[in-house]
């Protein structure tokens, strides 16, 4: 490690609030947004991300310039005993310098240090965490790539080639979809095509409501909760996590965006059986998770509350849309691919998960 770069550990940290708010700050010139309030944003992310770090086995670290104490590069590590000795590093950032790749590999390799005491064989990266919280690389796509939005995780390819030369490989693969259409009309072919699906499901005895705001609201967030443990439990890199945390982060969503075309279904029994989440952003309706309980699948009521999506978006006048980092090959990219085929301008993004043996 260069003499000109310090490394600071938050377990070690004597003042763990001066720790927590440099590294929660931190943003590098490679990753920063000309958008004040998206960096605020990613800011408080990181607070709330540090916070929720007291109930995990973690390690987070900083590189800063021995000589300025400027922050140079940051990194955290986490071991869950419920992947199967896989751990995850993520929070990761750097200058995109020599001297900040310096710092970020001297990072890493105290990161693959901690994660094998801990048992780890592998890990992926970067992931804060798990699936609930940030996680994946952007791969820039040059030839119809669909706008940068403030949600997904933003392109940097100094960070993506300084994993790679540290041994990370591809894991996943992800992709975002985006369409324009040519007129509003097009949005009632869409529900024209789904409005079967639509009227068995609610001639059967499901009923469909948005978000409700009183309340029902905090009820209706746990069984959203149950539904998506239940819904994921089998998808890479998904755990539980404190209803507290995921009622936290989704009332920040819901609070902060116009999210008009998200959606519940219910049995006659009152049982949630489906979910479609979405918001608009710099005019775009972002498709973000659909989740169907298994017993209740093949019926038709996915396509059932894609329609009210669509008829929202309709009524709110939105010609564009995209479905939001979808694991490649699975139904929600289907169905948007399907819509993209009619669509006046379309584009994709994909995004990559990567991983590292440690042994």
């Amino acid at each position: 490690m260069p003499r000109n770069i310090e490394i600071h550990r938050r377990s070690e940290a004597h003042a763990r609030q001066e720790f927590d708010s440099a590294f929660s700050t931190y943003i590098s010139t490679a990753m920063k947004s000309s958008d004040d309030a998206v960096n605020l944003e990613r800011q408080g992310y990181s607070k709330f991300a540090l916070n929720y770090a007291q109930t995990r086995e973690c390690e987070f670290w900083m590189a800063t310039d021995a000589h300025s104490g400027d922050v140079i590069a940051r990194l955290g590590a986490d071991f869950s005993k419920s992947m199967e000795n896989l751990g995850s590093v993520g929070f990761f950032d750097c200058e995109p310098t020599p001297v900040g790749k310096s710092a970020a590999v001297s990072l890493l390799a105290n990161a693959y240090s901690w994660l094998k005491e801990k048992g780890a064989c592998a890990a992926v990266g970067p992931m804060d965490f798990n699936s609930w919280f940030q996680y994946r690389f952007k791969v820039k796509n040059h030839e119809s790539a669909i706008p940068d939005f403030p949600w997904e995780p933003p392109p940097c390819d100094f960070h993506l080639e300084l994993f790679k030369e540290s041994g990370f490989s591809e894991h996943i693969r992800y992709s975002s979809f985006f369409f324009e259409l040519p007129s509003l009309d097009l949005w009632d072919a869409y529900i024209a095509r789904l409005e079967t699906d639509h009227k068995r499901v609610l001639a059967s005895g499901y009923s469909i409501t948005g978000i409700r705001w009183d309340e029902n609201l905090e009820p209706d967030l746990r069984k959203i909760f149950m539904l998506l443990n239940r819904a994921f439990a089998q998808s890479p890199m998904f755990e539980e996590i404190p209803f507290e945390v995921f009622s936290a982060m989704t009332l920040s969503t819901l609070r902060s965006k116009n999210c008009a075309g998200s959606s519940l279904c219910f049995s006659q029994e009152g049982e949630l059986v489906a979910f479609l989440f979405s918001f608009v952003s710099h005019d775009t309706a972002i498709y973000k998770t659909i989740a169907v309980h298994p017993d209740f699948q093949s019926l038709g009521i996915g396509n059932a509350l894609t329609l009210e999506l669509c008829k929202a978006c309709r009524q709110m006048g939105l010609l564009k849309s995209a479905g939001a980092l979808i694991r490649s090959g699975n139904n929600s990219e289907m169905i948007g691919r399907g819509f993209a085929k009619f669509a006046a301008a379309s584009g994709l993004n994909e995004y990559i998960l990567m991983r590292k043996d440690l042994l």
